[in-house]
């Protein structure tokens, strides 16, 4: 009798666990030191929000990754937050941590299984975890919307990136009875920092060119025009402008540089000439954009000088004399 009723659960475990559903999960950071940065050497958690939209759940295995994609997060502090610690596969050993937790009930819905398994979970990264929940009584109830469930407590000592995503188990073992078709829309990933970087800023010197010449005579000398980087990060820089007369050379490069701006006086009759020399660089084009999108006061992009050639009538007569 008794076997017949574990073969009873078993097929009815099938029945549920087999049938599709749908659910959005998504993965944010509290604190953050601004959009997209965690700090170095502050407690944070990994928060998991999921959304059951479709029917009620009665089980799922759902497999996660912590990582660095380019090898800059050696390691990460596994916080003891009085939470659930982790069968280590691989060991048989449960952790010395217990850094995980689950908030807003949602451990008490699984009556029947609720483990974490972790396929390298030592704080070396890549960490690797698989959590794997049954139910026979409740249910995970759709229609609840998008509810913090699962909190990672953290901590990272370093810079660097930082990443998770959902991925397949190692081998079959835990794969076995659970489907969780999901939308994870992974990876997450942060900059691991100890302040925000900043976008680069133009400096310009001089801010005015006034070059004064005779028709019939050799050009003006040139003049220098310093170009530097006030705030942070890499600025590279383009110069445009409108005239035939007027050139930068280079009309590009990464400040700090310097450009040398001259005059062509061949075509040119008597009388004063005015251009705009715009040094711009995209990211500080770009920053400038978004504050005019903001109904803040736009007064130029990036750097702007006003060259001005004056070939004066009284030059011009005395040369043609």
């Amino acid at each position: 009798m008794r076997r017949i009723a574990l073969l009873l659960i078993v097929f009815l475990l099938l029945l549920s666990f087999n049938n599709g559903f749908s659910s959005t999960i998504n993965a944010e950071v509290t604190p953050l030191l601004g959009p997209g940065y965690i700090e170095v050497g502050v407690p944070f958690t990994i928060d998991i929000y999921m959304n059951n939209d479709d029917f009620d759940v009665y089980g799922y295995s759902w497999p996660l990754v912590f990582y660095s994609p380019d090898g800059s997060v050696p390691t990460v502090i596994h916080r003891n937050v009085s939470g659930y610690s982790v069968f280590e596969y691989h060991t048989g050993l449960f952790s010395t941590d217990s850094s995980i937790l689950m908030p807003n009930g949602f451990d008490t819905v699984w009556s029947m299984i609720n483990t974490w398994t972790g396929f390298s979970w030592d704080g070396i990264l890549p960490d690797t975890i698989n959590h794997t929940t049954a139910t026979w009584e409740d249910a995970w109830v759709s229609g609840l919307g998008n509810v913090l469930y699962i909190q990672f407590a953290l901590q990272i000592d370093e810079p660097g990136q930082f990443c998770v995503d959902s991925v397949d188990c190692p081998g079959t073992t835990y794969d076995w009875l659970f489907d969780f078709p999901m939308s994870f829309s992974g990876p997450y990933c942060w900059d691991v920092v100890s302040e925000i970087p900043q976008d680069p800023e133009i400096g310009i010197s001089p801010e005015f060119f006034n070059f004064e010449g005779v028709i019939g005579s050799t050009a003006p000398d040139p003049q220098i025009l310093s170009i530097s980087n006030t705030a942070s990060g890499t600025l590279d820089w383009t110069g445009d402008w409108n005239s035939s007369w007027l050139m930068a050379s280079p009309d590009f490069g990464t400040a700090p540089s310097y450009s040398q701006i001259s005059v062509n006086l061949s075509g040119l009759t008597a009388g004063t000439y005015y251009d705009t020399l715009v040094i711009s660089d995209p990211d500080t084009r770009f920053f400038l954009d978004m504050l005019h999108d903001r109904g803040q006061a736009l007064c130029c992009s990036g750097g702007v000088h006003d060259p001005r050639l004056v070939l004066g009538q009284l030059l011009a007569a005395c040369t043609v004399s």
